[in-house]
């Protein structure tokens, strides 16, 4: 995980994640505005902050990546990421 990436953030989201989803794995990559963990052809990307602004790149949401299909999917706490990742 990187500093622009607001590790004081993310990393307390990404160990609650990574606590409760046992096949995935912190992959964050230092061009990313977001950290992220990864299972197969899927990545999650985290928020970066409690705020909303594309200008600023900050992000308040989750984004599910389907590697494969390029499809995101916004979704909006830990509890709907894991449900959504359950489901798949």
């Amino acid at each position: 995980m990187f500093n622009h990436q607001n590790p004081s953030l993310a990393l307390p989201i990404m160990n609650q994640l990574l606590s409760q989803m046992s096949d995935w794995t912190e992959s964050s990559y230092g061009n990313d505005i977001c950290a992220s963990i990864a299972a197969d052809e899927f990545q999650i990307f985290l928020p970066n902050s409690e705020n909303d602004d594309e200008n600023l790149e900050e992000v308040s949401y989750f984004q599910f990546f389907n590697i494969e299909s390029g499809e995101f999917t916004e979704l909006p706490s830990v509890e709907s990421v894991v449900a959504f990742a359950a489901s798949i």
